[in-house]
């Protein structure tokens, strides 16, 4: 088993759709490039987005949680499940590589590169 490939592409349409024609080319060429599985990771609140509604491969939503009032003091601890979802994730899917297309939801996928000394891309 050679692992998978994950594409954070979280934040707004402009985060996405790079990250959806990314992930058309690798599921097209997913044995070129020696992985298993892509997998797309975006935003429940971007379930309505054009370029998501026919994805080219597995798509995993996850949730941020939102700032505002008394959040802004706790987002630290608050920020801290996705952190942790996160890296059951990496194990689950045998990630080897990450290719962040920006966005603040794409955070704990790139802080969990020194954890697990894997591959980060970032466009």
């Amino acid at each position: 088993m050679n692992g998978s490939v994950l594409i954070a592409a979280g934040g707004t349409g402009g985060h996405i759709s790079p990250g959806v024609a990314l992930a058309e080319v690798l599921a097209e060429k997913i044995t070129t490039f020696g992985f298993d599985a892509v997998y797309l990771h975006s935003l429940v609140r971007n379930k309505d987005n054009p370029d998501l509604l026919n994805p080219p491969c597995t798509v995993l939503w996850h949730n941020v949680p939102q700032l505002g009032g008394f959040r802004t003091i706790l987002y630290p601890f608050l920020f801290l499940y996705p952190f942790l979802k996160t890296i059951l994730l990496f194990h689950k899917l045998k990630v080897r590589a990450v290719v962040g297309m920006g966005g603040y939801s794409s955070l704990p996928r790139h802080s969990l590169r020194d954890t697990f000394s894997k591959k980060i891309i970032s466009l």
